[in-house]
């Protein structure tokens, strides 16, 4: 038995994006751990050439590894994707015709800029000595993100205020922007994930959103789920004890997250999936 309640894990990365380890090592950490589900959500970008991530090419191959590994493992292996945004017009198509013809059971929605060293290094001399340029640039972020939460493409919201790994955290410059994310997110019935990779961010020490960002959620019934975004199968379910007790703590409930549409929706489809 673990010592959390959450029994499944869905953002975790393998070698067909930039894990560090194959889809079975994953599977078979997720089973020691005693989950019942855990998803393979490697990266989904369309923008050719971006390293660490699957294009169109590779997808074939990817589905049918993880169904051949579901297909003999002990417990359910779902198919996923973090989808990278921002898209173009005609990749917010292709994404959709991809997800309905290779059967996806659900995709994780991402914004990415100042994730990535350059940025960070970027964005930290620019918040100590250009704010007003941050700010720019994070408002741009949060219209991304309020993009990705209105579109029907994905059932999880990740790591929503990313852009703090540089430790440029203009959080509350943006009050009335996350409040707008967060009622759409409420509307469009999504989940929010709580990343506890920001643990591990030499500028962070939180998970990814913000304890605030987290609150707004419960406040809203938005339903979260635990997320340790493995690049590594030994971090499948990092933290996860940890961050339930937090999310407590601000008056969340991790365990009502299993009566929650959303979420039975992925397992649905998983199960008609698999028939």
């Amino acid at each position: 038995m673990s010592d959390f309640e959450q029994n499944f894990s869905l953002h975790n990365h393998s070698y067909y994006s930039d894990g560090e380890n194959a889809i079975e090592e994953i599977v078979k950490e997720a089973e020691g751990c005693g989950l019942a589900f855990v998803g393979i959500s490697d990266h989904l970008c369309l923008h050719p050439g971006k390293p660490g991530t699957m294009g169109e090419k590779d997808i074939e191959r990817y589905v049918k590894r993880v169904r051949e590994i579901d297909a003999k493992s002990k417990i359910s292996v779902l198919l996923g994707a973090e989808v990278d945004v921002p898209l173009t017009l005609p990749e917010w198509t292709l994404c959709a015709d991809l997800k309905q013809k290779y059967k996806f059971d659900y995709f994780i929605g991402s914004v990415h800029p100042f994730s990535s060293y350059e940025d960070k290094v970027r964005m930290k001399f620019k918040f100590d000595t250009d704010l007003n340029y941050v700010i720019k640039e994070h408002r741009h972020y949060w219209q991304q993100v309020y993009q990705l939460a209105q579109s029907e493409l994905f059932e999880i919201m990740a790591h929503l205020d990313v852009y703090k790994v540089s430790g440029a955290n203009t959080e509350k410059y943006f009050v009335p922007e996350i409040s707008k994310v967060l009622n759409c997110i409420k509307n469009k019935n999504k989940i929010v994930e709580v990343n506890t990779s920001g643990f591990y961010e030499e500028l962070v020490g939180e998970p990814l959103p913000s304890d605030r960002i987290v609150s707004g959620c419960i406040k809203r019934s938005i339903p979260l789920i635990i997320s340790s975004d493995s690049h590594n199968s030994k971090h499948v379910v990092r933290d996860f004890a940890v961050c339930e007790k937090r999310i407590t703590k601000l008056g969340g409930n991790v365990g009502a997250v299993y009566n929650c549409e959303p979420l039975r929706k992925i397992f649905d489809l998983y199960k008609e999936n698999n028939r």
